[in-house]
């Protein structure tokens, strides 16, 4: 997955748990014990820049999808990952056909 994709869809989870920017970094801050150097300022960049770590996002990710409010809502995590391996349209429909099915299932319960 791109940083770009990855960041999209950081976003859409936050919108999925009603949760501004500042909701996350509380969030994250407090699962770490209130260690995390983490800002809003920071966070929003990270959202944005091109250049920002895909294991930062996808550590974002991982705490997102393992937070109480997410799996009380009955979410599902996306299972497809991206393969280097295949091209990068491959990997778009394989993800597209994962978020289809994630969401049937969730419509389904």
């Amino acid at each position: 997955m791109t940083t770009n994709i990855k960041q999209q869809e950081i976003r859409g989870e936050l919108i999925k748990l009603n949760w501004s920017m500042a909701d996350f970094v509380k969030e994250y801050d407090k699962h770490y014990k209130y260690k995390s150097k983490l800002t809003e300022e920071s966070f929003k960049k990270q959202l944005s820049r091109k250049t920002t770590s895909s294991g930062l996002l996808d550590a974002y990710l991982d705490f997102i999808y393992s937070h109480r409010e997410w799996l009380i809502l009955g979410n599902i995590k996306p299972c497809y990952t991206s393969d280097e391996h295949f091209s990068a349209e491959f990997n778009e429909r394989m993800k597209g056909i994962s978020k289809l099915i994630s969401d049937k299932v969730e419509k389904n319960l």
